[in-house]
């Protein structure tokens, strides 16, 4: 009897971890691993338009509704897609900046003349335009133009 007593919160630890493992589930049932030939046509496009220079390493596709993807570069660095292979997010990495051409000039210009020796570390589309950061973690607002609206707090 003094055993099992001694083996009842060993037994109580292991259920509650099992417990917990099983609830916590697996997400990564709803992504699977591709390659860049099954990206859709428009981010091949992208991707072979823009980012000559980087080295596409892992390319995931998020099945769950709706259906992105994300290329990972060697050295660091990602672009999200969207279901349309139309760019969503561009991450760089942190030792240069993102390329350019695939948003408007303009924030490149704001960005020079505001803020010398940064460059553009992410660049996210959003509904009302761009969203970026640049490589101090300054966050730029821009319209879907490409006009300065404010600095993000």
């Amino acid at each position: 009897m003094k055993k099992t007593l001694r083996l009842l919160p060993a037994l109580l630890l292991c259920i509650l971890f099992g417990i917990s493992f099983v609830a916590c589930g697996d997400d990564d049932d709803d992504e699977e691993i591709t390659n860049v030939d099954r990206l859709p046509s428009n981010a091949q496009v992208f991707l072979k338009t823009y980012f000559v220079d980087y080295e596409a390493v892992k390319v995931i596709k998020d099945v769950t509704t709706p259906v992105e993807y994300e290329v990972w570069f060697r050295g660091g660095g990602k672009i999200k897609f969207n279901d349309s292979g139309d760019w969503q997010e561009v991450e760089g990495d942190m030792n240069r900046a993102v390329p350019t051409g695939f948003y408007p000039a303009s924030i490149d210009t704001y960005v020079a003349a505001n803020y010398a020796g940064q460059y553009i570390h992410e660049i996210d589309l959003k509904t009302y335009g761009f969203d970026v950061d640049l490589s101090s973690g300054i966050d730029l607002i821009f319209d879907a133009q490409g006009n300065f609206v404010r600095v993000d707090k």
